[in-house]
């Protein structure tokens, strides 16, 4: 299992579900997929989340969030 973890703070409150949308939308737009294929696997209560993110391949994943890295 990969253990790769990255610390995301969403504005939106825990409260019916806003932080959880606004996660998985913020994410979407930075692995350029839809947000139909950025899914909560475990943690929606909870502030540690595992994510899976339909279609991404762990190494095109990591090099997408070098480059978002990168340019910031």
């Amino acid at each position: 299992m990969v253990e790769d973890i990255i610390k995301l703070r969403v504005n939106a409150p825990p409260v019916d579900n806003k932080a959880n949308l606004e996660c998985t939308k913020f994410l979407s737009k930075v692995f350029n997929v839809t947000q139909s294929k950025v899914n909560i696997i475990q943690g929606k209560k909870s502030r540690r989340k595992t994510i899976l993110i339909k279609d991404l391949t762990i190494e095109r994943a990591k090099q997408i969030i070098e480059e978002h890295l990168l340019d910031e």
